[in-house]
């Protein structure tokens, strides 16, 4: 299950490995819930190759309060993670968050 914080001007998500050893988890995917309630795919800031290695990417307030994702100030950051474990890759892990977007600063 993943978690969201902020921290500064961050979005802070981050996971647990499922623990099974029997597979190499080779890469993960974030979804990010958009201003419609649809979740659009985070590849910039959560790219497979960084988040392997890491299990968190850090992504900027200003990256989900503008297109795609448009959330505003007071909205609730909600994300979704999946694993691909040697090729075969997992369901999406079930919506999360507990951060929300912060007021702009002055």
């Amino acid at each position: 299950m993943a978690t969201t914080v902020i921290n500064d001007d961050l979005l802070i998500v981050d996971w647990d490995k499922e623990a099974d050893d029997s597979c190499t988890i080779t890469a993960w995917s974030v979804k990010i819930v958009k201003s419609d309630a649809a979740y659009e795919l985070e590849s910039t800031y959560c790219s497979a190759t960084y988040t392997v290695t890491n299990n968190m990417c850090a992504v900027p307030i200003s990256v989900v309060t503008a297109a795609p994702y448009s959330l505003s100030s007071g909205d609730t950051i909600t994300v979704e993670v999946q694993a691909d474990c040697s090729g075969l890759t997992s369901s999406w892990s079930t919506a999360t968050g507990s951060a929300t977007v912060p007021s702009a600063s002055p």
